[in-house]
C-alpha cells in the first residue's frame, strides 16, 4: 500500500449480508498481487473480482461448424438457446474436432463486472513507528563507596559503578560497556538498555559542616540533558528511606552523594532542587570545594550498572568505551580511566577529640569508628561491624589547617597518644590548637576516608 509507507495491506469486497442475505454461501477467494497500490484501486479489484466470479456461476457448452473456426477463447459471443434466449459469454474452450466442427465452452459474462465505483476503507492511516536516535554515547564511570550493601565483594575485588546515555537525542538505543589495558584490545564488562538522567550543576553546592541533617537552605538548580521527566519530589521519609540520590562529580574527580527531597522546574527550563542531604554512603569528606558546571547523575535502581576489577587493576590506568546499539566500534569516544578503590575504602573517623593528658601533658586524641557497610543502629550500643581484616588507623599530625604533615601516628584502635617529647619537637611547646588528619586503613587499598579537622587543646 503506498499510503501505508508500502507495507502489506488487504481490500475486501463481499455480497449483502444485512438486512437480508442475498445468499447462503460462504465462498471466499483471494488474490495476491505483488505490485505497489493504493487502496482505493485494490478495493476496486476486490469488487470486479467478487462479482466476476458472481456471474461465472453460469456456463454453457456447445456445438459449431467450421465456418467458426476463427473463434479463439477469451472472445466474447452472443448464443442463442433453444429456447429463444440469448445469452453474452466469454468462450473459455474452442475445441476443433475432427469433422472439422467446432466444440465451445463459455461463462457468463457482463461489462457491468468489469466496472466499479467502489471506496476503498480508511483503515487505521500510517502505522507510528519510533525513529530511532543516534547511538552516540556519554560513559560516566563512577568511582564511588558502595551504594548498597549488597554490592559488596568481600574485599576479593573491586567494584566500579557506570552510567550510559545518550547526549540529548530522544530515543537512545543502549550501548555495550567495553575495557581494556591496552587501548587495543577491548573485552565487553558491561551493558546498558535504560538511559542514564544526567546534566549540569548550573549553581555551586556550598560547603557545609553538617552532611547528616536535611539542609532546608540550600538550593541546586540543574539543567539536564536526559531523562529531565524522572525528577520528581518524594516525602521525607521517601528519601530516607533511599530514594531520590544523585551523584555530583566535582572537576578533579571527587564525587558528592546527596539526595533530594522537593524538585521545582523552573521557566528556563531547569530544575531546583531542595530539602537536601548531602555526602551519603561516606562521601561526606567531599562536601567542600564544589564550582558550577559539575556533572549531575541521577541514581536509579536498574539504571547504568556495575563492573568488577581485580584488586591489582586499582590505580592502574584502563581504557573505556561505551559503544551504542548499532553504532561503529571505533566511532565511541575512548575513555582513559583510573579507579581508585573507593568502595573498598573505610569511611573517614567521625567526632574527632584531642585532650591534655599526664604531666608533662600529652595529648590524648579519640574519635568514632564508622563502618562501609552494615552500620544501622539495630542493637542500640552504637557498636558497627568491622568489615576489614583488621582495625588500624594512621594520624597525621599537621603544621596548620592546610599545611604539612610533622609526624604521622599509628593505632589498632580508635584512640592514640600524642606523646610530649613528639609535642615539644615538632611544635616546641603544646599548642593550644591542633590540626590532624585521621584515617582508618584497608589492608587491599591502604588508606580510607580522611577526617580533617582543627582541635581546641582542652
Amino acid at each position: 500500500d503506498r499510503a501505508l509507507d508500502y507495507q502489506q495491506n488487504a481490500q475486501i469486497a463481499q455480497r449483502l449480508l444485512a438486512p437480508q442475505a442475498t445468499m447462503d454461501s460462504r465462498h471466499q477467494a483471494g488474490l495476491e498481487i505483488a505490485a505497489a497500490l493504493d487502496a482505493q484501486f485494490a478495493r476496486q479489484l476486490a469488487e470486479k473480482a467478487l462479482y466476476t466470479a458472481w456471474m461465472e456461476r453460469s456456463s454453457w457448452r456447445a456445438a459449431a461448424g467450421w465456418r467458426w473456426l476463427a473463434l479463439e477463447p477469451t472472445d466474447v459471443v452472443t448464443l442463442a438457446l433453444a429456447d429463444g434466449t440469448q445469452v453474452r459469454g466469454r468462450l473459455t474452450t474452442v475445441n476443433l474436432r475432427g469433422d472439422l466442427s467446432i466444440e465451445l465452452a463459455l461463462t457468463a459474462e457482463e461489462p457491468a463486472q468489469y466496472d466499479s465505483v467502489a471506496v476503498a476503507e480508511p483503515g487505521l492511516g500510517l502505522p507510528q513507528q519510533t525513529v530511532r536516535g543516534t547511538s552516540a554515547t556519554r560513559l560516566i564511570l563512577l568511582d564511588l563507596p558502595l551504594l548498597r550493601d549488597s554490592d559488596d565483594t568481600g574485599r576479593s575485588a573491586s567494584r566500579l559503578y557506570y552510567a550510559m546515555a545518550g547526549w540529548g537525542d530522544p530515543v537512545w538505543p543502549g550501548a555495550l560497556l567495553y575495557k581494556s589495558a591496552d587501548a587495543s584490545l577491548f573485552d565487553q564488562v558491561g551493558q546498558a538498555v535504560a538511559e542514564a538522567a544526567w546534566g549540569i550543576c548550573a549553581t555551586t553546592l556550598p560547603d557545609t559542616d553538617r552532611p547528616f541533617a536535611t539542609d532546608e537552605t540550600t538550593r541546586l538548580r540543574v539543567v539536564m540533558a536526559t531523562g529531565a521527566e524522572r525528577l520528581e519530589s518524594v516525602t521525607q521519609l521517601q528519601m530516607l528511606n533511599g530514594t531520590n540520590a544523585a551523584a555530583v562529580v566535582k572537576p578533579n574527580g571527587e564525587i558528592e552523594l546527596i539526595q533530594y527531597r522537593d524538585v521545582a522546574v523552573n521557566d528556563d527550563g531547569s530544575f531546583t532542587l531542595s530539602g537536601l542531604l548531602r555526602g551519603r554512603r561516606g562521601t561526606d569528606t567531599m562536601t567542600n570545594g564544589h564550582v558550577a558546571g559539575e556533572l549531575f547523575v541521577l541514581l536509579e535502581p536498574g539504571v547504568g550498572g556495575s563492573t568488577l576489577l581485580a584488586l591489582g587493576e586499582i590505580g592502574a590506568r584502563r581504557w573505556w568505551k561505551g559503544v551504542g546499539f548499532g553504532q561503529l566500534f571505533e566511532a565511541a569516544d575512548l575513555v582513559p580511566f583510573t579507579a581508585t578503590g573507593r568502595d573498598l575504602r573505610p569511611y573517614a573517623p567521625w567526632a574527632v577529640r584531642a585532650i591534655k593528658t599526664g604531666s608533662p601533658p600529652d595529648i590524648a586524641l579519640s574519635w568514632v569508628r564508622r563502618t562501609r557497610l552494615g552500620g544501622e543502629l539495630r542493637d542500640g550500643t552504637g557498636i558497627v561491624p568491622l568489615n576489614e581484616d583488621s582495625e588500624a588507623y594512621e594520624v597525621d599530625i599537621l603544621s596548620g589547617p592546610a599545611g604539612t604533615v610533622l609526624r604521622t601516628l599509628s593505632s589498632t584502635g580508635p584512640s592514640v597518644l600524642y606523646a610530649n617529647a613528639d609535642i615539644l619537637a615538632d611544635f616546641g611547646a603544646v599548642p593550644t590548637r591542633l590540626t590532624v588528619s585521621v584515617c582508618q586503613l584497608s589492608a587491599q587499598v591502604g588508606r580510607g576516608f580522611a577526617r580533617t579537622v582543627t582541635l581546641e587543646i582542652a
